[in-house]
């Protein structure tokens, strides 16, 4: 889109959202086709309790899904919390700090989120700054995270939970905690026809939430199709104390099912310890 929303400045506040409450929901904005730029927000919380029938998809501390934009860049947010112990993320698709769902979007920079997640069950896609990222035409670049997150749900990252459809992701930068269960990454947790180049997490990783947890890595936890991960660096420690029927654990990538020739892995450094299993 050619529409452009910029200049915000957003301090303290709150939703208490409770029951159905449908698609495409954020702290400031609830869906944005075009770009958004220089974007400061402190103290966004969303209190959410989601009774079962329809998934709600794309929730978002800042934005709930973003679409067709050229530009969204320069976006600083701070004290962004998605939940509780008590009042959780439950029975929801595409989770993230910064924006719950971007798609086909060209390009993404300069972004810092420092806030926390509680997503407890029946959820798929949380991420530290977008739960779900599809078929971009640029990069999400320059894009850093220090982000707390509790999930009980699938496909958890510390910076996009999933992504899919030839999506680029340069110079990323996840710091933080990930509790989770199944398919988590330190930056992507299920990444499919994606590049990630040049890009470092800090993030660790354990699980206290599954009797058993599967494809957990540093970088990626599932990693399938053509997929390029070139250049980079775990530092964050993985720890799955618990017993269980956990499989796929790695420094750098969980489970790979790439598609052969056509994928390139080069350049994959791990200083972590791996422990639990």
């Amino acid at each position: 889109g050619d529409s452009l929303i910029s200049g915000i400045d957003a301090r303290d506040i709150h939703m208490d959202l409770n029951g159905e409450i449908g698609n495409n929901i954020g702290g400031l904005i609830g869906g944005v086709n075009g770009g958004l730029q220089n974007i400061t927000a402190n103290g966004v919380s969303i209190d959410y309790l989601s009774y079962p029938g329809t998934a709600n998809e794309g929730i978002g501390g800042i934005v709930g899904f973003i679409e067709q934009a050229n530009e969204v860049s320069n976006i600083y947010a701070s004290n962004i919390r998605l939940g509780t112990d008590a009042l959780s993320v439950t029975n929801a698709l595409s989770i993230g700090l910064f924006a719950g769902l971007a798609e086909n979007n060209s390009n993404l920079r300069n972004i810092k989120i420092v806030g926390s997640i509680s997503a407890h069950n029946s959820t798929d896609g949380v991420g530290g700054v977008f739960g779900k990222a599809i078929s971009s035409t640029g990069s999400y670049s320059n894009i850093i995270s220090e982000v707390d997150i509790f999930s009980e749900g699938n496909r958890v990252g510390g910076i996009v939970g999933i992504s899919q459809n030839n999506t680029r992701f340069e110079y990323l930068r996840s710091s933080g905690s990930i509790e989770c269960s199944n398919q988590c990454g330190g930056l992507i947790g299920s990444s499919s026809n994606s590049e990630i180049v040049q890009s470092y997490n800090a993030t660790s990783l354990s699980s206290s939430v599954a009797s058993s947890t599967n494809d957990i890595g540093g970088i990626v936890g599932l990693s399938t199709g053509d997929e390029t991960i070139l250049g980079v660096q775990n530092v964050g420690e993985i720890s799955f104390g618990a017993p269980g029927n956990g499989a796929n654990i790695g420094g750098i990538i969980g489970k790979y099912s790439g598609s052969g020739g056509s994928s390139n892995l080069n350049l994959l450094i791990n200083h972590a310890n791996v422990t639990g299993y």
